[in-house]
């Protein structure tokens, strides 16, 4: 990823709000911040939660635990 696709994204998670800018000083320079938002923190937990369930989906059946609406319980055997 490029600096200016990376200035694009950061502009833009900015603009609605999911993270915040701030300038700091180090020395003669001045360097930009930024920080989640609470905005940016409940898409967060949604993003933790959905890319837990996409792990479990995709997770083979010897390694789930059996209770889950992916898996009945029985080895191999998956719900759909």
């Amino acid at each position: 990823m490029d600096d200016n696709a990376v200035s694009r994204s950061l502009h833009r998670l900015t603009k609605i709000g999911v993270i915040g800018a701030d300038s700091k000083h180090f020395g003669s320079r001045i360097i930009k911040t930024y920080a989640l938002a609470d905005k940016g923190q409940s898409y967060l937990v949604t993003y933790e939660a959905l890319a837990r369930v996409f792990a479990h989906v995709n997770m083979s059946p010897d390694d789930c635990d059996g209770v889950c609406p992916v898996h009945d319980g029985r080895r191999g055997k998956r719900v759909a």
